[in-house]
């Protein structure tokens, strides 16, 4: 990842960073849910129900982070240089993400009920941040940062998407369940967004010094 000129990263960056996110979660959870059903699918009568569960996750999950990679790329790219190896580490972390979280929810069982949604959503930003973190360390100081802004960012976009569901899930609810996942994940992606284009902004002013 390398900035396009020398001109400082502006907060208009981090605008177009929050749509990429709220357009590559949607994507990918239409995509991966297809993805998810075919390698489930195909595995379940092969290697049983288990392994099966895990492909299916982790093909979703795999899906879904090309997605947002690859939305992140296209919004971006007049800004910075998000290579192929950015999409290859967020599918990476999104499909090892949840990988962990199937396979943790399944030792746990009730155990872990009611901190499901939060561990679920912690262990993605973990996975994905540390992912990306191997890209952005090459480039960037305190890239370790953005570990943490991937675990608050993801952490905290299901609550405060669920806060902006209250004012527009009346006008889709109507619609359907499709209708509802896009707008769901819209919301959690752009609530996603805002936190970890804010620290990739900062991350972005304090470049490492090429030799």
């Amino acid at each position: 990842m390398t900035t396009q000129s020398g001109t400082p990263i502006q907060w208009r960056f981090a605008l177009k960073w929050v749509a990429a996110n709220a357009l590559g979660l949607t994507f990918g959870q239409i995509g991966g849910l297809f993805a998810g059903f075919a390698v489930g699918g195909f595995l379940v009568p092969v290697a049983g129900q288990a392994a099966g569960a895990l492909a299916a996750f982790a093909a979703h999950g795999a899906v879904t982070g090309a997605s947002i990679g690859l939305m992140q790329r296209i919004y971006l790219r007049q800004e910075i240089d998000l290579t192929r190896q950015w999409i290859l580490a967020s599918s990476l972390g999104w499909a090892i993400g949840s990988l962990a979280v199937t396979w943790i929810a399944s030792m746990a069982g009730a155990a872990l009920d009611e901190l499901s949604g939060a561990l679920s959503w912690a262990l993605i930003g973990v996975s994905v941040g540390s992912m990306q973190w191997l890209i952005l360390r090459q480039q960037v100081h305190q890239a370790a940062g953005w570990v943490l802004a991937n675990i608050v960012g993801w952490l905290m976009a299901p609550p405060v998407a669920a806060l902006g569901g209250v004012v527009i899930g009346p006008l889709v609810a109507n619609l359907g369940n499709t209708a509802v996942l896009i707008m769901a994940s819209a919301l959690t992606g752009a609530a996603a967004g805002v936190f970890t284009g804010t620290a990739l902004v900062w991350l972005l002013r304090h470049p490492v010094q090429q030799a």
